[in-house]
């Protein structure tokens, strides 16, 4: 019963102070143009309430270290903590607090406040990447909070300062406002509501640009909804008509028109246009080409194939081709590290080749060679290469049957060296001509100068009547994706390589001269000699070449049986439970388990003690979807038993509730439990929120995400925790945990 009123207790505790954001830090210089030591570095913080606060004992609890002593802030106004008080008179002409020790990241962090009885009032984690501005990134500029009412979590919401100073360092003039109001917008366009007209009435703005409507006088609004005008690629809409100093901002997604209209005045002339194209798109690369298929034909599969080599998915709407054919990208997003293929007939590619395609509005490629351009909406350059049919460029893609790829998409694609010919044949031919190509998925780029043979893994798979590779002994180079960590974590090396082009993998086993840091993504090709290990085919191999990173990994085959069908292919078992959950070991060495699904079929979960779930200190609970490598362990003749699945890390285990009660809260694994620096949080819903409370209920960390699976706890003094874990649906769970050494 005191176990139930103490758990009652922290539900009641969690989310229930410390997220008001009474106190906002509002502006962040962490890396002034300086050489050497930065003496410029300064936070600023806003009093987001009318009345005044006292900040005695608020601490920075990351980022710097600094409390406050007996100080009031008005409210409105702004404060500032500096590492450099004096040079921040100097400069800035303003009186600051100069911190007790520690400085800011260049690379970005986390910056965190706490009240005096430590409950967490507000943080940020800053970066020089993705959203955040890079002119903030050595250029002279201060981060600035758009507007005090705007999430400061949010990378977006935080713009490059625009108030100039008349210092110059470096060469670079000094942008920032400590202590001041900010000055920026949360737009990049504002259009003002006057005179019964939107001015500016026609607007152009590059997709993912925000616009703000500004009403200056009457009685007005903003409509731009589907149900008005039908073509719009989203709508949009301020909400019903009204007077006073009001503004409705809206970002811009998608590529295309917008009509919009003040709904009392249109007929008046009060409407707008808003035309959004796509001017970004620096990491998209001419990845192959087929320019010249065999036989005597049309050309009708000839292609182009673009790779997305960037780390986030891309608006490619607007994007076409200037030299070599015609063409535009319809208006989508290509994620990550994906593929898009743009063929002569799309009918013809996709019968041959199985895979979709955008046709091209006309053109056709040279086979003696040409430039194949590729630019913005803009006209900004994109991409250029200048194919040929001789020199260093590779002869067996001019009409027998191969097609040109990129040996690594992060090469200079202009120059012949870093192309090769596709080594996997696609399975379709021309006129009695094999056919190499990889469109639309990940390039095993031949570029013809090593002796050992290259096999595809569905050659060297099949095995004799005892489980025995029939290719056992053969000396070869394969190609494929890493699957899976380092389950050697030594001089050796012991990974999945996976070809998805066959669906299939095999295993790895050696030592690499290389020293080979096994990440999985990576398309590698490995050297070495087909050997055995209890009944698992495996590449005994003495070579590691990493021929690219990030690439896309396969979807899961689901499956009922484990068998030969399923060794070293990535497999799911959907709803399977652990049976004796006291044989999960969770002490860091490795140790199988038996599940069992509604069929009372059984199936055998090889923990390694390589990966992650070796240190979970309790077997999952409940029902359970489970993604792992196929593996088998049989040391006796005929190798035709022993066979597992093998999860890769805690991410696939996917844990699953009844469907039968919808308000139930959604199970929570915390581990390692004792932990140290990290806390891994195991879930089948994703946790939105989470909050550390202490001992007595006071709140020392809170975190906001979008799926949270992992905190740094390093931070905290020894003792014991409670990890309260918000869900999307609204739901809290806790978890106790200790804090230790």
């Amino acid at each position: 019963m005191k176990h139930l009123y103490y758990t009652a207790v922290l539900s009641f505790l969690c989310f229930a102070s410390g997220l008001s954001g009474q106190i906002l830090i509002s502006e962040i210089m962490y890396n002034p143009p300086e050489f050497g030591q930065d003496s410029l570095e300064y936070i600023e913080l806003h009093n987001n309430y009318r009345a005044n606060i006292n900040l005695k004992g608020y601490t920075f609890t990351a980022g710097v270290t600094y409390t406050f002593g007996d100080t009031i802030l008005p409210g409105g106004s702004d404060i500032v903590v500096a590492v450099n008080s004096h040079a921040m008179q100097s400069v800035f002409g303003i009186s600051t607090l100069q911190w007790t020790s520690g400085g800011l990241r260049n690379s970005g962090e986390t910056i965190a406040l706490a009240d005096a009885d430590g409950n967490a009032i507000d943080s940020v984690t800053y970066s020089n990447s993705g959203v955040w501005p890079a002119e903030a990134y050595g250029k002279g500029h201060s981060l600035e909070l758009c507007n005090t009412g705007r999430d400061n979590g949010l990378g977006q919401n935080w713009k490059a300062s625009s108030t100039a100073t008349k210092s110059e360092i470096n060469g670079y003039v000094l942008y920032g406002s400590p202590g001041s109001p900010n000055n920026v917008s949360c737009a990049e366009h504002i259009i003002e509501l006057r005179n019964f007209a939107f001015n500016p009435a026609e607007l152009t703005i590059k997709v993912g640009e925000t616009v703000e409507w500004q009403n200056k006088e009457g009685r007005h609004n903003v409509d731009g909804k589907k149900n008005v005008y039908p073509d719009n690629p989203v709508g949009f809409y301020s909400g019903d008509p009204k007077a006073g100093d009001w503004s409705f901002a809206f970002r811009f997604d998608s590529v295309g028109e917008y009509s919009y209209r003040c709904d009392p005045h249109f007929q008046r002339g009060m409407t707008g246009t808003i035309h959004v194209v796509n001017d970004q798109a620096p990491s998209l690369v001419i990845n192959e080409i087929m320019y010249n298929p065999p036989g005597k034909s049309d050309d009708s599969l000839e292609y182009i194939e673009l790779y997305n080599a960037g780390d986030t998915a891309i608006q490619i709407g607007g994007i076409h081709f200037t030299s070599g054919i015609e063409a535009t990208l319809p208006d989508s997003l290509l994620p990550a590290h994906s593929y898009l293929v743009v063929a002569k007939n799309d009918t013809a590619f996709e019968h041959v080749f199985n895979t979709k395609a955008i046709q091209w509005t006309f053109g056709s490629l040279s086979n003696s060679g040409e430039s194949i351009e590729l630019s913005t909406a803009l006209n900004t350059v994109i991409d250029n290469v200048y194919y040929h049919n001789q020199g260093d460029w590779p002869a067996s893609a001019n009409g027998q049957g191969a097609s040109l790829v990129l040996c690594d998409p992060l090469s200079n694609n202009n120059t012949g060296a870093a192309w090769g010919t596709e080594a996997e044949a696609s399975g379709g031919a021309i006129g009695g001509v094999d056919l190499y190509t990889s469109a639309g998925y990940e390039n095993t780029c031949d570029s013809g100068v090593d002796s050992l043979p290259l096999y595809r893994i569905d050659a060297l798979r099949s095995i004799d009547a005892v489980g025995l590779p029939d290719s056992l002994g053969v000396e070869c180079r394969v190609r494929g994706v890493v699957y899976g960590v380092d389950l050697q974590k030594g001089a050796r090396v012991q990974f999945t390589l996976y070809d998805r082009s066959v669906n299939m993998g095999m295993g790895v086993f050696g030592t690499d001269k290389n020293r080979y840091e096994v990440t999985e993504g990576d398309s590698v090709e490995v050297t070495g000699k087909v050997g055995f290990f209890n009944g698992l085919t495996q590449m005994n191999i003495t070579e590691v070449k990493v021929l690219g990173n990030n690439s896309p990994l396969v979807e899961p085959l689901e499956v009922d049986s484990l068998g030969e069908y399923t060794e070293s292919r990535l497999i799911l078992l959907k709803d399977v439970e652990i049976i004796d959950p006291s044989k999960w070991k969770g002490d860091g060495s490795f140790f199988t388990v038996q599940l069992q699904g509604d069929d009372d079929k059984r199936y055998t979960m090889y923990i390694d003690d390589a990966v992650d779930l070796s240190q979970m200190d309790r077997a999952p609970e409940g029902p359970l979807n489970v993604t792992g490598i196929g593996s088998q362990f049989d040391p006796s003749e005929p190798h035709n038993s022993g066979y597992q699945i093998a999860p890769r890390y805690y991410k696939d285990i996917e844990i699953l509730w009844s469907t039968n009660n919808s308000h139930a809260s959604p199970e929570v694994i915390l581990y390692p439990n004792p932990a140290n620096t990290q806390v891994v949080l195991l879930s089948g819903k994703r946790i939105k929120q989470i909050q550390i409370l202490n001992a007595i209920g006071r709140v020392c960390e809170k975190r906001v995400g979008d799926d949270i699976k992992q905190v740094d706890v390093s931070s905290l003094p020894t003792g014991i925790y409670a990890m309260c874990c918000r869900f999307e649906n609204g739901q809290v769970r806790v978890k106790k945990f200790l804090r230790i050494e």
